[in-house]
């Protein structure tokens, strides 16, 4: 079983599992998202970055348009309470679906990887989770009749895409912190050595 050199999973040596070969090392990845932080991890980091702003922005709405429903007694009366009775869920519908489809679409190829290698990988929990939440309360928005509850769970499926990016850009500017503290400590080497000997 070889390691994930970025999110530590084990991989099996398989033939058709993804693998990269450098300095003649050869390095077995779960996922492609895994692959291309390996390759380029600068400019995976500031896609990251992006992701995680975008996700929060997102998130921040759909936890407070979920609000309401959880604390009725301090939202009685006013306007945006009545819009978020009559609107909030297709507003929560309209927010989550780019974070669940963009935003979250790196768990969805990681999901895929593992079906083609035949192996599971946490993206496979991540996907499966947040599909099941977000398609469970797109179907009671839409069609309010078909289940016989009315709760609706898009806020849970974006807390955990957006706690889950940002766990993943907190681990890999670590990871960073400590390759820079590395070569630093390299450069600190001297490159040139004077050998002092004399004849006995």
């Amino acid at each position: 079983m070889a390691k994930d050199p970025v999110c530590g999973m084990f991989v099996e040596e398989k033939p058709d599992v993804i693998r990269y070969n450098k300095d003649g090392r050869e390095y077995y990845f779960c996922s492609k998202q895994c692959l291309d932080e390996f390759i380029q991890p600068e400019k995976e980091l500031k896609k990251l970055k992006k992701y995680v702003a975008i996700s929060i922005a997102l998130t921040i709405p759909i936890v407070i348009f979920s609000l309401p429903h959880m604390f009725p007694a301090q939202f009685s009366g006013g306007l945006f309470p009545m819009a978020v009775k009559h609107y909030g869920n297709y507003i929560m519908l309209a927010l989550a679906t780019p974070l669940q489809f963009w935003i979250g679409w790196r768990f969805y190829r990681g999901l895929w990887d593992g079906i083609k290698a035949k192996a599971s990988n946490m993206d496979t929990l991540i996907a499966i989770g947040t599909s099941a939440a977000y398609l469970y309360s797109a179907i009671v928005t839409i069609a309010p009749g078909y289940f016989p509850f009315k709760s609706v769970y898009f806020e849970s499926a974006a807390i955990i895409i957006t706690l889950i990016l940002i766990g993943r850009l907190l681990e890999t500017r670590t990871k960073e912190k400590a390759s820079d503290a590395v070569r630093k400590l390299l450069d600190l080497q001297p490159r040139m050595t004077k050998v002092m000997g004399g004849r006995r």
